[in-house]
């Protein structure tokens, strides 16, 4: 990240094109790297900011869910979730664990309530590899994605061989114990990736809490374990070793981003940057010029204008054929049985084994009836009728169905 990452706007432009030409989508930040692909330069997600992208989720983190906390610690909160959904994480070593949450959601994107929720205490997320989510500080989400928008586009990498390419974009699995010294920890994701690392035993990491990754490029990992020290990485010739690199927030550097990803609030933050409106093969496309640290917060900012646009997208996609493939309540089947369980998890086990949708109207607030009210239900052959009366009679409620959603309201 020394060196600045800008170049003439003619040459740009026509690398645009080129790009352009052999593209037919874009890729999430978050989606996987197939292993097919023997190279860590990505050529089709470079032209663009992540805003460009149309994703196609393939997690659970895009499930909907309801629930209520208040005063609830962040890892206790993630590690709720991770168990629910499948998915790791890792918290950055600025941030807290023990920092209290406090919100209320009802029938929302988890993603999307994640991000409110981590908002309201200045931190945020991003999704690694469509299986790793990264908590840190708001301006570290952006700059991991960044970074990792900069490696796809060769940058610190521009004189890595083939092999040294294909290991980065490799996926591992990887664990770090707690407490594990850096030295350590390096010296073992040297020999799960078979990158040569050089140097980063000498970079002043602490201790670090405890953490593991599944199925994450080592590329992506090593930026996700520097960020939080102010390490990046690139690869030396001259030892044909992958080094850490200081993160040079102040270096110029150089994206497209669709027009619909930068609005006026980005350029009132953005003041030392660069806007330029550029059509490129009938595409209105913004070309941003400006420090590190600002194309950062534009970076974060499109990729959830994109992440929301397309969560919403697929609900409607997903619900259409939900709808109509149980517009009778009688396709609703489950069997199961739920014993002192709060309503936030058996609302959850509904959705993901029957597909029915559940919420909490507010007015059960004055009858003492929240999310962590806690029930017994047992379902046999259940539809969708027989799954409202079921739970009403647990909470003394009033169900209305409407398609695959029950909502309970007071009596």
């Amino acid at each position: 990240m020394n060196q600045t990452v800008c170049t003439q706007r003619d040459d740009d432009t026509r690398r645009l094109l080129i790009r352009l030409s052999f593209c037919t989508f874009a890729l999430a930040f978050f989606c996987l790297l197939p292993p097919e692909i023997s190279q860590f330069h990505i050529d089709s997600n470079a032209a663009y900011g992540a805003d460009k992208v149309s994703l196609k989720p393939r997690s659970n983190l895009f499930s909907r869910v309801s629930f209520e906390v208040e005063g609830v610690e962040l890892l206790s909160f993630l590690e709720s979730y991770s168990e629910m959904f499948g998915f790791s994480f890792f918290v950055d070593r600025r941030v807290d664990p023990s920092t209290l949450l406090t919100g209320s959601f009802t029938d929302e994107p988890f993603i999307q309530a994640l991000e409110a929720i981590l908002g309201d205490v200045n931190l945020s997320y991003c999704v690694v590899d469509d299986s790793l989510l990264y908590i840190g500080p708001q301006e570290a989400a952006g700059e991991i994605l960044l970074l990792f928008a900069l490696k796809s586009e060769g940058s610190g990498l521009e004189e890595a061989p083939r092999n040294v390419l294909s290991k980065l974009s490799t996926t591992i699995d990887f664990q770090i114990r707690p407490y594990s010294e850096p030295k350590d920890i390096f010296k073992s994701f040297a020999q799960r990736s078979g990158l040569k690392l050089s140097g980063f035993d000498k970079t002043p990491f602490d201790l670090w809490r405890g953490a593991d990754f599944r199925k994450i490029t080592a590329g992506s990992l090593l930026t996700v374990l520097g960020v939080g020290f102010n390490v990046d990485y690139r690869f030396d010739p001259a030892t044909s070793a992958i080094k850490p690199v200081a993160i040079n927030r102040t270096a110029i550097v150089s994206r497209y981003y669709p027009q619909s990803s930068v609005d006026q609030f980005l350029k009132d933050v953005c003041v030392d940057s660069k806007f330029e409106n550029k059509t490129v093969n009938g595409e209105k496309l913004v070309y941003i010029t400006g420090p590190f640290s600002e194309l950062a917060k534009v970076e974060l900012v499109a990729s959830q204008n994109s992440r929301n646009y397309s969560a919403e997208s697929s609900r409607d996609e997903n619900y259409e054929k939900i709808s109509s493939s149980k517009a009778s309540n009688k396709k609703v089947q489950i069997s199961g049985e739920v014993s002192n369980a709060t309503l936030r998890s058996l609302f959850a086990y509904l959705e993901k084994n029957a597909r029915v949708v559940c919420s909490l109207d507010p007015s059960l607030e004055s009858n003492d009836v929240t999310l962590e009210t806690r029930v017994s239900c047992k379902f046999t052959n259940s539809n969708i009728d027989q799954i409202a009366q079921i739970v009403s009679k647990q909470i003394g409620a009033r169900p209305e169905i409407d398609g695959n959603s029950i909502t309970f309201y007071a009596k």
